[in-house]
């Protein structure tokens, strides 16, 4: 969620992020609720979040699928499903994404490998066949947009391993090519693409007594040989093989070897050649069904299950950057839940997440490491507590991405079994993908170094956050609070003091801004210092008004004159009328006149006083004193903003 406000002058000290609650978002339903059929799906993620999921969706009589995905943009929510057209009998989904966010999807579809194209923006583009008679599909994008998609073609009873590579993000796949030799059988087809265009795809070939995991490697610039090199020893039984390459071209293969046992692994550095094989898991551990990611830096995070007293727990270990052995060996899980194969991603800034269910599917696991290596707890995205009422539920087939910020997508399929009665007591199955809020929000703010107390200062700030909606929230060090993209405070005093401004995302995550301000004392407000042009005249014992005029005071002005004393004329009178830039109070009459108009008329020892005010300004007093013998002279005085005495001083 975004807020676009403007900005002012600013001095800011940025507080690093906070980032204090990662926590998972509610999941939601992307595919339809089916009965009896399950849809099984995968999920990708750009490094800017952008999160693309695709699934088989069973249609509603449960008989056919075809292929659907979803599309979130960072800050945004998934859009409705989409159906690609002509992708009846869709299955075995995989979907992956280039660094700008386009994806690329391959399915079977009537024992047939298809892709297509999703473009960040843009239409689908046209489903691609790539053989008619093939199973095992894998596909893999780099982040320059080089697409390999690998798979087992089952030609009569001679299986081999093919592949097709599209060079750049747009076009379609060619270079379909054997890779293999034939087997037995082959299965645990993967593959990977590293930042240099290079490529490597995995599988494992059974071949009369041998069971062996074999890895062909396409350099960026070059192509996949006949055949693939084995990577386990002859006489071993090695299966699920995973496979990475490094930005630096460093390709990790790890499997099962379960001869031994254990987990195994074998290194190329780029443009190398291949290590001997070694344990990754440590020994005396029962491990398999490996799985991993490589971060930015070269740094493999990988996972397996280990046996422990009957039951499998998951573990996790690290390979550093530069290649080497394993280490940092952690179980990620405690015992008694029966991990399946695991799925591990790293985002772009080192971040992993790792997801695994069981065998009795009472939840989707995770566990989050860092970049900087340390590790959460397990958080499930989603569990088996509290299910609706008459159901039962479970959770399979999970799978993750991560955006290079580490916040997660994790996709699975929920089946709730709805019990009789009064429900139909049939399973229904549901795609669902849930987010992981790991990152706290973006926030840029704008704050006066400046300020004058009493007088309001504007401020700006503004928000975004991948996953939720954040809100933004002030204090301004002086008790004061606010809350929302732009404000107003007055600083009641002056002195130095901190603005804090924090924005929050839904789960708690905060990133924090301290921006200090200096508050000046108010300036003294002007004065009317405006001449009063006056004549008095005098005959016998009475002194008159002959002329009375205030000069060029400011606009608003108003002017009084009053009278105090016995027999006055008047108590108050009030002027406000400019004329020619003045006011008059008296106009100037002959002396033949003056004497007629009582109201000009006083008498000794009263005291005449003219008040000069404007909003703002200091206001002009002007006292006179009717006297015995002569006529008035004016004492000035000045009137205080808010006063009603005057001063000698102000």
């Amino acid at each position: 969620m975004r807020l676009l406000l403007a900005t002012c002058a600013a001095a800011l000290l940025l507080a690093a992020p906070a980032a204090a609650a990662p926590a998972w978002l509610p999941p939601g339903a992307l595919g339809a609720d089916v009965a009896q059929t399950s849809s099984i799906g995968s999920v990708a993620v750009a490094p800017d979040g952008t999160a693309l999921a695709a699934w088989a969706q069973a249609t509603s009589n449960g008989s056919t699928w075809v292929l659907q995905f979803s599309r979130r943009p960072p800050g945004g929510a998934f859009g409705p499903a989409t159906t690609v057209p002509g992708t009846t009998g869709a299955g075995d989904v995989d979907a992956s994404v280039d660094g700008n966010g386009n994806a690329t999807v391959s399915w079977t579809q009537g024992g047939a490998v298809r892709v297509v194209a999703l473009p960040r923006e843009g239409t689908v583009g046209t489903p691609q066949t790539l053989d008619a008679n093939a199973s095992d599909p894998a596909i893999a994008v780099g982040v320059n947009g080089r697409a390999v998609v690998a798979w087992v073609q089952n030609a009569g009873t001679v299986p081999v391993v093919r592949s097709a590579v599209r060079p750049g993000a747009g076009g379609d796949f060619g270079e379909l090519k054997t890779i293999s030799q034939i087997g037995d059988s082959i299965s645990g087809v993967v593959a990977t693409v590293g930042d240099d265009n290079s490529a490597a795809i995995a599988w494992s070939r059974v071949s009369g007594p041998n069971t062996v995991v074999e890895v062909n490697d396409r350099a960026p610039d070059g192509a996949f040989s006949n055949t693939g090199l084995s990577l386990s020893g002859l006489g071993d039984v090695a299966v699920h093989p995973a496979l990475v390459i490094a930005p630096d071209g460093r390709a990790t293969a790890l499997w099962e070897n379960i001869t031994l046992g254990r987990v195994r692994f074998a290194e190329r550095p780029a443009n190398g050649i291949w290590s001997g094989d070694d344990n990754a898991s440590q020994v005396g551990d029962v491990a398999g069904t490996p799985a991993a990611g490589v971060g930015p830096d070269g740094r493999v995070v990988a996972a397996w299950f280990v046996n422990s007293s009957g039951t499998s727990v998951l573990e996790a270990a690290v390979r550093p950057p530069g290649g080497g052995g394993f280490t940092e060996h952690r179980k990620l899980s405690g015992p008694g839940t029966n991990v399946l194969a695991p799925v591990v991603s790293v985002g772009r800034g080192g971040d992993a997440m790792v997801v695994w269910s069981t065998s009795m599917g009472e939840a989707v696991y995770a566990v989050h490491r860092s970049r900087s290596g340390s590790y959460s707890g397990v958080i499930p995205p989603v569990t088996e507590d509290n299910p609706p009422p008459d159901q039962e539920l479970a959770f399979f087939e999970p799978d993750v991405g991560v955006d290079d910020q580490g916040n997660a997508f994790a996709a699975f399929t929920r089946d709730a079994f709805h019990k009789m009665p009064p429900l139909d007591g049939m399973d229904h199955y549901t795609f669902e993908v849930a987010g992981f809020d790991f990152a706290a929000p973006t926030l840029t703010a704008s704050v006066p170094p400046n300020g004058i107390a009493s007088l309001p200062i504007g401020m700006a700030a503004a928000t975004s956050d991948r996953l939720s909606a954040a809100s933004i929230a002030w204090n301004f060090g002086d008790g004061g609070t606010g809350s929302g993209g732009a404000v107003q405070h007055a600083f009641g005093a002056p002195g130095a003091f901190n603005v804090t401004v924090t924005a929050a995302d839904a789960v708690g995550n905060a990133t924090t801004q301290v921006a200090p301000v200096l508050v000046a004392a108010p300036p003294p407000p002007p004065r009317i210092d405006s001449a009063v042009s006056v004549k008095w005249g005098r005959q016998g014992r009475f002194v008159y008004l002959v002329a009375m005029r205030v000069v060029r005071p400011p606009q608003g002005t108003k002017v009084q004159l009053r009278c105090k004393g016995r027999k006055c004329p008047f108590k108050k009178k009030t002027y406000t009328r400019f004329r020619k830039g003045s006011i008059r109070v008296a106009k100037e009459l002959k002396p033949a006149k003056v004497i007629k108009k009582e109201s000009r008329k006083f008498r000794r020892g009263q005291r005449v006083q003219l008040r000069i005010t404007a909003d703002g300004f200091i206001g002009k007093v002007v006292n006179y004193k009717i006297p015995k013998k002569g006529t008035p002279t004016g004492k000035p005085r000045c009137l205080p903003i808010g006063a009603s005495t005057p001063r000698k001083t102000c």
